[in-house]
């Protein structure tokens, strides 16, 4: 009976440090399942997707991808995370590729042009203050694809100037995702 008691303590031990709980910053699981998930820390805050259906983007899904192909241009990838509050309280967070074929590696982000890849945010509070700001050549960042297939899932992180020529951090980015591929 003794050993019966200290496998089952052995066995619960077991099943409850292997249980995978949400990070403890407060953003997705990394996963590679197609969990529809996205998110980052801007200068050290959550930011996920959500809110929609405000006056700005009414019939916008707040988590979006595609992947298209144009014939001889090459392709196009983009993913993107829209939070709306309110329609005064909107801030997106994408990544998009032109003219890359995408595959399971490291990406640089920086200025967007064919073959390569640029970070993206955009902020808007107050109805009225905030931009889209970009990485550049000098302000750039990372997208390393861990996945790609009919779902695609990484990790990435990059820099921006705002409006006021602050540097804005986007880091621990996260996304696992179902991809809209189009030819």
């Amino acid at each position: 009976m003794k050993f019966i008691s200290s496998l089952f303590i052995v066995c619960v031990l077991i099943l409850l440090t292997g249980c995978k709980k949400q990070s403890s910053n407060g953003l997705p699981d990394i996963t590679q399942y197609g969990a529809n998930t996205f998110g980052c820390l801007i200068n050290g805050q959550v930011f996920t997707p959500g809110g929609g259906g405000g006056t700005f983007a009414p019939h916008v899904s707040t988590l979006s991808s595609s992947y298209n192909d144009l014939q001889n241009l090459g392709f196009t990838f983009g993913i993107e995370g829209l939070n709306e509050s309110n329609s005064c309280n909107i801030s997106s967070v994408s990544i998009n590729f032109d003219s890359v074929l995408m595959q399971v590696r490291t990406y640089k982000l920086q200025t967007i042009k064919a073959g390569q890849g640029e970070g993206f945010y955009s902020h808007v509070s107050n109805c009225n203050t905030g931009g889209y700001f970009e990485t550049n050549d000098s302000l750039t960042g990372e997208l390393t694809l861990t996945r790609f297939d009919s779902i695609a899932s990484g990790t990435f992180w990059f820099n921006v100037l705002d409006q006021n020529h602050d540097t804005v951090k986007i880091t621990s980015g996260r996304f696992d995702i179902h991809v809209n591929y189009s030819n």
